[in-house]
């Protein structure tokens, strides 16, 4: 087609679409090699992609033999990719900032760590993926990724405030409930701590030379809630 339109969409073609920004030039160079290593990547992007998830997928995935048969059932056999479907609701779930004694880190707990060591459990977990290219994305990730800065400044507040309450409190075996940080959209960290559910706002990331670009704020609705133990 010379002149195609849109009728349905994209306001008959007249809205204009930003371009994606250029990745960091480490995974451009992965997405754009054809070497083995470039066909690796590419090949399991997908493994690569959990490995480095911050939370769980949680959600009722339907099996491949479950799809055949509500196929079957509904006459619904037009062919095609089917790779992923679920049942219900899709949600992602994010656990504690320290792991629970006894159980390996992982997800967004990976994130505290220095990238060597995060790699190297990162690769446990997938042995079947290249060694190099998950200590290249990890380090590549601790200094992009702005969430793997404010996840591991939050760690260091809360583990602070954790010392300084066991030294403060001496004796004293009072229960409290634990302090948490509250990151909101626009990425303003809030600890939340004690019984009394006292707020403290904590200094912004560019105060604390740990700088968020504008475009990742206010990008959702929803808090994210961080807190060190259960």
């Amino acid at each position: 087609m010379r002149n195609p339109s849109w009728e349905s969409c994209c306001k008959q073609g007249s809205a204009q679409l930003q371009l994606l920004p250029d990745p960091p030039e480490y995974l451009k160079d992965l997405l754009e090699r054809t070497d083995t290593q470039g066909r690796h990547f590419k090949d399991n992007l997908r493994q690569y992609n959990a490995a480095f998830a911050f939370t769980s997928l949680g959600c009722d995935i339907v099996s491949p033999e479950d799809r055949v048969s509500n196929n079957s059932n509904n006459n619904n056999n037009r062919g095609g990719l089917n790779a992923f479907q679920i049942h219900g609701a899709l949600c992602h779930r994010q656990g504690l900032l320290t792991p629970v004694e006894g159980s390996e880190p992982s997800y967004a707990q990976l994130y505290i760590f220095d990238p060597s060591s995060a790699a190297e459990r990162r690769q446990a977990r997938n042995n079947n993926l290249d060694p190099e290219i998950v200590r290249e994305l990890s380090v590549m990730l601790a200094q992009c990724n702005p969430f793997a800065r404010i996840y591991r400044h939050a760690h260091e507040i809360l583990s602070n405030h954790e010392s300084s309450n066991t030294v403060s409190d001496g004796n004293d075996h009072t229960e409290v409930s634990a302090p948490y940080i509250i990151i909101s959209p626009s990425m303003r960290m809030r600890l939340i701590e004690g019984s009394g559910r006292r707020t403290h706002n904590l200094p912004t990331m560019e105060e604390i030379a740990a700088v968020i670009p504008i475009e990742y704020s206010d990008r959702s609705f929803r808090d994210i809630v961080l807190t060190l133990r259960s």
